[in-house]
């Protein structure tokens, strides 16, 4: 199951992630591409069923900006690529 997971999510990333997990009760059964250990963590630890989706920047690394959602449970995050000029524009919205 979770080699069909990490296909599903390699074929999520293109050109604005480098890397995305799915999570269920904490624990990562799937991943792809590549995410830090920080990065990892945080997805598993992230818990907010009040939202869709929400975009977080990681305090230790302004670069590392990660896309995450819940439903029924279940957590996806994908980490955007560095060098992405709309992660830069939002970083920079977000900081003013």
């Amino acid at each position: 199951m979770s080699s069909k997971l990490e296909q599903e999510l390699a074929e999520c990333m293109g050109t604005k992630f480098r890397g995305g997990i799915f999570v269920k009760n904490g624990l990562p059964f799937a991943v792809s591409g590549q995410l830090s250990k920080e990065e990892k963590d945080f997805i598993c630890e992230w818990n907010n069923d009040s939202m869709n989706s929400e975009v977080v920047v990681l305090d230790n690394n302004q670069h590392s900006r990660l896309l995450l959602g819940t439903k029924d449970g279940y957590v996806v995050g994908f980490a955007y690529k560095n060098g992405d000029e709309d992660t830069q524009n939002n970083h920079n919205e977000t900081s003013s």
